[in-house]
């Protein structure tokens, strides 16, 4: 039963934002969970492992955004296989320099926050 003046309205308005907002909380979290599982960014590669996303024209500015992320090198969507990875170089840096020491590099991919240290990996198209 609820005590005069109407207070009871004001509590189910209560629970239900607050259940609302928990139930959001929850969604969140296990979105996270699953974004942090699934294949991961290009800097996270190892060498070896391939990387699937838009193509990297080498015509162009090899610093373009090209989202791309781990893949299994049998996927068909494999689009590069890393066999160099350089870390703490600034983008000015990643230049085919870096990349010579490793056999079979031809393209060049920089991944880090303008201004800062990031990392080069050394790709190969994967065949």
């Amino acid at each position: 039963m609820t005590p005069p003046g109407g207070g009871g309205n004001k509590t189910k308005i209560i629970l239900a934002v607050a259940g609302a907002v928990l139930l959001l909380l929850c969604i969140g979290g296990v979105a996270w969970g699953i974004m942090s599982f699934a294949g991961g960014g290009a800097a996270d590669a190892k060498v070896g492992e391939c990387l699937s996303g838009k193509s990297i024209d080498r015509s162009s500015d090899r610093f373009q955004e090209t989202e791309l992320e781990v893949v299994k090198c049998s996927d068909g969507d494999a689009r590069y296989k890393v066999v160099g990875k350089v870390e703490d170089k600034k983008q000015n840096e990643a230049t085919e320099d870096v990349c010579r020491q490793f056999q079979g590099a031809e393209v060049i991919y920089w991944e880090g926050q303008e201004g800062e240290a990031g990392t080069v990996l050394c790709l190969q198209t994967n065949k």
